[in-house]
C-alpha cells in the first residue's frame, strides 16, 4: 500500500538519523551456503557499503529495493497504523514489521534464521524471536501459555519468554513501545531435528541464532525506541524536503475525515495526495470476478482489469504457441496462471485487487502497463479445498499472494497479456519446504476486543444487547475459558453492549459514523476507563422486569416508515427487522425469549400481512400493528401517481392489514411524526412510544425461571428411550409438572455430580417437563428444541436423541439463550472406560515423523485409536438394537435393518481420539452455563 511504502521510507530515514549507517549487505543468492566462517567474513567485508548520511533518507531505501529485486525476493510486512481500521488496540506508533521473505527463484520462504539475518543486514524491523532448544524449555513455554492466556499482556509475555527460552532475539520495534500492552499472540514453529546426521549442524544453528541475538541487542542499542519517527525529528523539520519522509501519517489522514470512514468524500483527494507525496502514478484497478469488465475505474475512463479472462487467454496462447513451435511463456508464468485458473474453476471465495504501478502520462492504445495483483483469500476453508485438488507440480497458495503482471492496454480500456519473452529454463524443487507452522497461540485480552467487542458489533446492530450477550457467551465457551474468567468478561461484555448499542442505533438512524467495526477502539477505550472507575451504571440481569416484550409491525405505504420503525426499536432497546420478508419465527421466539427485548419490524403495505398472520397461533397476545400514514387523506396523496389497478391493490392490502386479528391496532398520521431529523421531538412520536410501552405491560409475563436441558451423549441402544418413556409416563400421570419424587429419580442417574444441587432445585419447584423423541420429529430436531426451549425457558426439557460432539456447541447455545442448565446423562463407570484399538487406517511412518533422538522399531507403523466407551458397552448396545423386533422402532433401527450393527459402530466411531476424561471435559466445556442461578 502507499501508506506502507511511506512508513518504510521513513523507517530507513530514522535508521540513518540514529547514525547507524554501516550496513552489512550479504548479496549471496544461496541462503543455504555452508562456506566457512572465515570466507564469510571476507565476503561480507567486501560487501560493506557506507551511506553518506544525508537526510534525504532515500539511499538506503533504494539500495535495499535494488537488492530485493536483484535476488527476486518478496518481502511481506504487516502495516500497523491507527488510520487503516481498528483491530486489537490503537498502536502507539505507526510502523511496519517484516513477517516473511519469499525467495521466488527457489519458491520457498526464508527460515526464521535467514529472515532475521536479512532483516538485521538491512535494519528492517522484525518480531521478537525465541528459540526453545530442548524439551524442558518447550514444555515451559506451553505451561506459561496455559497459565497466563486469559490475563497476560505484552510486557508479561516478553519477560517470561526471555527467562525460559534458550535464545532471545529482540525486535528493534519492541511491542510495548510501538504497539502497546495488548498482545495478539505467539506463532510457534516446529523445527525438526534429524538425528541421523550427527554433523554438529544443530549446534551450528544454535550458535548462529545466539549471534543474531547479540546483534539484535546491538541494533536496539544503536536505534532505541527513544529515537523519534522521522517526521518528528529536528533534522526532518529543518532540512528535509521529501514529502514521503516529512509527512506524519496520522496528521495527514486527519485532514481527510474521521479514521474508519471508508468511501468518504475525501478518499479520492487523499489517494491523489498520497501518490504525489511518494512520487508514483500508482492507482487501484478492481479485478473482482463479480464486477470484472463492467465498471470504469473512478476518474480514469479505464475499465476493470479482467484478470481471470486474461489468465485464460494467456494459457490459450501458450498452448497454441507450444503446438505451432512459437514463443511460449516461461514455466513460472504458466504455473501462476494455472493457480489462478484453478481458484476460478473451483469457485473458491477469493478476490483480486490490482495496483497499476507503471502508468505513463499519455494514453496510447498500445501502451503496456505493469500491475501488482494481490490474491485475497476470504476464508480459511479455501486452503484445504485448494490443496485437495493440487498436483505435486502446482504452485502453493498463501495469504497475500502477490503477482506482477505485464499487460497491454487497448483503446477500449481493456487489457490483454503482453507478448511472451523467451522462456526461462528453471529447475524448481517443488518438494522444498521451510519450517512448518505449528500453532498460533492467542491471548484473551486481544480476543475479547477483536472477536468479542468488534466482531460482535454486527450481532449487536441487528439483534440488540441480549443477542450480543449470547454471542460472546458462546465464544467464551468455545475458547474453554475458566468459570472465573467467563464471569469476569461476561460482566464486561454486558456493560459494553448496553454502552455501544445506542451509539450504533444513532449511527443507523442519523447516518453518522459514531461507532463501526472499523472505528470502535476510541469508544472502547473511553468505555474501559469508565468501566474501571465504576462510572457506568451496573448492568443487572433482572429477568426482564422492565423489558419491552411485544412484537410490533410498523406498516407504511412505502419505505418511508423505516426510519420511524428503526427509531422506535432503538428507543425500546428492541430487535429490529428491516423487512417483513426477513421476519422468521426463530427471530420472534428469540425476541420473546428470556434474553429477548421484543421486536420491531418495518413493513411495506404492499407485502401484505401474511408473515404476521403466521405468528398468530403462538404470539397473538404480543402482536401489535401500527398503520403509519394509512389514513384516507394521506393514502390518497401517496397513491396519486398510481393507476387505478395499483390503487385498488393498495386499498385491498390495507383492508387485509386491518382485518388481521392482533392484540392491538394503532393508526397514526405520518405527517404528525415529522421529519427524519426531528421526529423524536414530536409529541406524536412520544405518545406512540408510551402506548407501545403500556401495551407491553399488559402482555402476560412468561415463566423466565432457569430451566434444564437433559441430553444423552451416547450411542444407539444405550437405553435412553427406555428411560424417557418411563419419565414421560410418570409426568403424564402427575399432570405435566416435575416434583420432588422425580427429583430423586433423575439425580440418581446424573453423571455430573457438581451440579446436583442445582438440578435438585430445578426439579423440586414444579416446572413443566417436555420429553421430545427425535425419531418422532419429521423436521430438523435441534432447531425444534431451540424453539420450544426459548418459548418456555423454565421447562425441564429431555432431548431423546444421541447427542454426539458435533451438537455440543448447539446445546450450549440453546442453554445460554434460555438461561438453562445442560445436564448430560452418561453410562456408569464400567461402560465409560478407555478402549485402545490398533488401527490400519491413517497410517504414517512414525520413524520419519519422530523428532526424538531414538531409533524406533519397524513395527510402529500403525496408530492407536482411542475411544471413551468399552467394547463391552458397544456389544450391549448392539445386542439391544438387534433385540428389537422388525418394524417396531420409530427410526427403523431394529433387527429388520441389515446394517443396524454398523450404524451403532459408526456412532461409536464418532468419539474417536477421546479418552473418558477428555470426553467429559470437552463436553462440559462446550455445554456448561455456570452463570445461571436457579430459582
Amino acid at each position: 500500500s502507499m501508506s506502507g511504502e511511506m512508513l518504510l521510507r521513513q523507517h530507513f530515514a530514522r535508521v540513518l538519523l540514529a547514525g547507524n549507517i554501516n550496513v552489512n549487505m550479504d548479496t549471496t543468492t544461496n541462503n543455504n551456503n555452508k562456506e566457512s566462517d572465515d570466507s564469510k567474513r571476507s565476503s561480507n567485508s567486501n560487501n560493506k557499503r557506507k551511506f553518506n548520511g544525508t537526510y534525504d533518507g532515500e539511499e538506503m531505501y533504494r539500495a535495499c529495493s535494488a537488492e530485493v529485486q536483484r535476488r527476486r525476493l518478496c518481502l511481506s510486512f504487516e502495516c500497523v497504523t491507527a488510520v487503516l481500521g481498528d483491530h486489537g488496540d490503537i498502536p502507539k506508533r505507526d510502523y511496519l514489521i517484516l513477517t516473511a521473505v519469499a525467495d521466488m527463484n527457489q519458491e520457498c520462504f526464508f527460515s526464521t534464521h535467514d529472515l532475521v539475518k536479512f532483516a538485521q543486514q538491512w535494519r528492517l524491523p522484525h518480531n521478537d524471536v525465541w528459540l526453545f532448544a530442548n524439551r524442558t524449555s518447550a514444555e515451559a513455554l506451553f505451561q506459561f501459555y496455559d497459565n497466563s492466556r486469559e490475563t497476560a499482556f505484552a510486557n508479561d509475555v516478553v519477560q517470561a519468554l526471555d527467562e525460559i527460552a534458550s535464545v532471545s532475539i529482540k525486535s528493534m520495534h519492541p511491542h510495548v513501545d510501538f504497539q502497546g500492552d495488548i498482545l495478539e499472540g505467539l506463532v510457534v514453529r516446529l523445527v525438526k531435528h534429524n538425528h541421523r546426521q550427527n554433523d554438529g549442524d544443530d549446534d551450528n544453528i544454535l550458535s548462529r541464532m545466539r549471534q543474531l541475538a547479540l546483534n539484535s541487542r546491538e541494533i536496539l542499542s544503536a536505534i532505541p525506541p527513544q529515537v523519534p519517527p522521522f517526521p518528528q525529528s529536528l533534522q526532518c523539520q529543518g532540512s528535509c524536503n521529501v514529502g514521503a519522509l516529512c509527512t506524519d501519517l496520522r496528521e495527514f489522514s486527519a485532514k481527510y475525515g474521521q479514521r474508519g470512514i471508508v468511501g468518504g468524500s475525501g478518499l479520492e483527494e487523499k489517494e491523489k495526495e498520497l501518490r504525489r507525496l511518494i512520487g508514483t502514478q500508482r492507482r487501484v484497478v478492481r479485478a473482482s470476478r463479480s464486477e470484472t469488465g463492467k465498471k470504469a475505474v473512478r476518474g480514469t475512463g479505464m475499465h476493470d482489469l479482467d484478470f481471470p479472462t486474461m489468465v485464460k487467454d494467456l494459457l490459450s496462447r501458450h498452448k497454441s504457441a507450444s503446438l505451432d513451435g512459437g514463443h511460449t511463456f516461461d514455466a513460472e508464468t504458466i504455473r501462476i496462471a494455472q493457480l489462478v485458473q484453478s481458484l476460478e474453476l473451483q469457485n473458491l471465495p477469493i478476490n483480486f485487487k490490482c495496483h497499476e504501478v507503471s502508468c505513463g502520462v499519455d494514453e496510447d492504445d498500445d501502451k503496456t502497463s505493469e500491475f501488482i495483483c494481490i490474491i485475497h483469500v476470504k476464508a480459511d476453508s479455501v486452503f484445504p479445498q485448494y490443496y485437495r485438488n493440487k498436483a505435486a507440480s502446482d504452485m502453493d497458495l498463501f495469504r497475500g499472494f502477490s503477482i506482477r503482471i505485464n499487460a497491454k492496454r487497448h483503446g477500449n480500456g481493456r487489457f490483454s497479456p503482453s507478448a511472451p519473452t523467451i522462456a526461462r529454463e528453471q529447475a524448481i524443487d517443488v518438494t522444498k519446504s521451510g519450517e512448518a507452522l505449528m500453532l498460533k497461540l492467542k491471548f484473551l485480552p486481544y480476543m475479547v476486543r477483536t472477536f468479542g467487542c468488534r466482531n460482535g458489533l454486527s450481532t449487536l446492530t441487528k439483534h440488540g444487547p441480549e443477542a450480543f450477550n449470547e454471542y460472546v457467551a458462546n465464544l467464551l465457551r468455545k475458547w474453554n475459558i475458566s468459570v472465573a474468567g467467563s464471569e469476569k468478561w461476561m460482566t464486561f461484555f454486558r456493560a459494553w453492549g448496553e454502552y455501544a448499542y445506542p451509539k450504533i442505533a444513532k449511527h443507523k438512524i442519523h447516518e453518522t459514523a459514531e461507532i463501526t467495526s472499523g472505528f470502535y477502539l476510541t469508544h472502547l477505550q473511553k468505555f474501559s476507563d469508565m468501566y474501571s472507575s465504576n462510572a457506568l451504571k451496573p448492568v443487572h440481569d433482572n429477568g426482564g422486569e422492565n423489558k419491552f416484550r411485544g412484537i410490533v409491525a410498523i406498516v407504511g405505504v412505502d419505505d418511508s416508515c423505516h426510519f420511524v420503525a428503526e427509531s422506535i426499536a432503538s428507543s425500546l432497546n428492541s430487535f429490529f427487522v428491516r423487512n417483513v420478508k426477513k421476519l422468521t419465527p426463530e427471530k420472534v421466539i428469540s425476541a420473546r425469549g428470556v434474553n429477548g427485548r421484543g421486536l420491531v419490524c418495518a413493513c411495506n403495505l404492499k407485502d401484505g400481512p401474511g408473515k404476521i398472520r403466521k405468528l398468530l397461533p403462538k404470539h397473538q397476545e404480543a402482536l401489535c400493528i401500527v398503520l403509519l400514514g394509512c389514513g384516507n387523506e394521506e393514502l390518497m396523496q401517496s397513491t396519486t401517481a398510481m393507476n387505478a389497478k395499483e390503487r385498488k391493490r393498495i386499498h385491498g392490502m390495507l383492508n387485509s392489514w386491518k382485518m388481521t386479528r392482533v392484540q392491538r391496532n394503532v393508526d397514526i398520521a405520518l405527517t404528525s411524526i415529522g421529519s427524519k431529523e426531528k421526529h423524536q421531538q414530536t409529541s406524536a412520536y412520544r405518545d406512540l412510544l408510551n402506548e407501545l410501552r403500556n401495551f407491553s405491560e399488559g402482555i402476560p409475563r412468561p415463566d423466565n425461571r432457569s430451566g434444564a436441558l437433559i441430553f444423552f451423549p451416547g450411542i444407539p441402544g444405550s437405553g435412553k428411550s427406555c428411560l424417557t418413556k418411563v419419565i414421560d409416563s410418570y409426568i403424564s400421570a402427575k399432570g405435566g409438572a416435575a416434583g420432588a419424587d422425580l427429583s430423586e429419580e433423575m439425580t440418581s442417574t446424573t453423571a455430573d455430580r457438581s451440579i446436583e444441587e442445582r438440578i435438585e432445585s430445578l426439579l423440586s419447584s414444579k416446572r413443566n417437563v417436555i420429553v421430545r423423541c427425535s425419531d418422532a420429529v419429521t423436521g430438523k430436531y435441534w432447531p425444534l428444541v431451540r424453539e420450544e426451549k426459548y418459548e418456555e425457558p423454565s421447562t425441564i426439557y429431555i432431548a431423546d436423541k444421541n447427542a454426539t460432539s458435533t451438537v455440543w456447541d448447539t446445546i450450549g447455545s440453546i442453554c445460554t439463550g434460555s438461561r438453562s442448565i445442560a445436564v448430560p446423562i452418561l453410562p456408569a463407570d464400567p461402560a465409560l472406560k478407555v478402549t485402545e484399538i490398533i488401527g490400519a487406517s491413517d497410517c504414517v511412518d512414525l520413524r520419519e515423523e519422530s523428532v526424538m533422538d531414538v531409533d524406533l522399531p519397524q513395527s510402529t507403523s500403525s496408530p492407536k485409536h482411542i475411544y471413551p466407551f468399552s467394547l463391552h458397552y458397544l456389544a450391549v448396545c448392539m445386542s439391544r438394537v438387534l433385540s428389537r423386533p422388525p418394524g417396531t422402532h420409530v427410526g427403523r433401527l431394529d433387527s429388520g435393518t441389515k446394517e443396524a450393527c454398523m450404524i451403532v459402530v459408526k456412532f461409536f466411531g464418532l468419539y474417536r481420539h477421546l479418552s473418558p476424561d477428555i470426553f467429559v471435559e470437552k463436553m462440559l466445556g462446550k455445554v456448561s452455563n455456570e452463570s445461571i442461578v436457579t430459582d
